[in-house]
This record gives structure tokens, C-alpha cells and sequence, in this order.
């Protein structure tokens, strides 16, 4: 007999944010979480490209591919939430 098995959706995230030279920077993320349905979160390093780039300039365009058949693109605008984490001093939370 089969059995269903219900699993929860796990999409890899994009972030793509502006370098100070105005190049677009990509790279991926996997603590990306909704908190809302207009609100997204995630941890980066504080010296990662993306969380620097994000002081200078607060666009930010996520996109979310989950196989087969899903990709999503979201553009906003983001902000730091918390400077360090409870788990790591060295993630920030935007």
C-alpha cells in the first residue's frame, strides 16, 4: 500500500543586490524564511558582498526556484533587523 507523505517546501533562494559600482551581485541563501506573507528574512555575514552591499543600497531582488516546476522573483527593499545574532556574532539578520 503506498503511503503519502506530505513534505515542505524548500526552495533555493537568490539574492540579488547592487555592487557599489552598480554591477547586480547574486549569491545564494538558504536561511531565507517568510515571517509573512510581505515579509522575508534571512542570515548573512556581516562581511559577505550581499549584507555590504545592502548597507549601501537597500534593493534587493529574491528569487525562489523550487524543481520541477516553480521559480518565483520578488523585488524589494530590505533592511537590518537585528546587527548580531543570538547564535552567531558574526551573522546579521536582514
Amino acid at each position: 500500500m503506498y503511503k503519502f507523505r506530505a513534505t515542505a517546501l524548500n526552495p533555493v533562494s537568490i539574492v540579488a543586490t547592487v555592487d557599489p559600482d552598480g554591477t547586480p551581485h547574486t549569491a545564494p541563501f538558504g536561511s531565507m524564511r517568510a515571517v509573512t506573507p510581505r515579509l522575508l528574512r534571512f542570515a548573512s555575514l556581516r562581511q559577505h558582498d550581499t549584507y555590504v552591499n545592502l548597507l549601501k543600497d537597500d534593493r534587493v531582488m529574491v528569487a525562489f526556484v523550487a524543481p520541477p516546476n516553480i521559480a518565483v522573483s520578488i523585488k524589494g527593499r530590505a533592511r537590518v533587523v537585528r546587527e548580531k545574532t543570538a547564535l552567531d556574532e558574526y551573522f546579521a539578520l536582514l
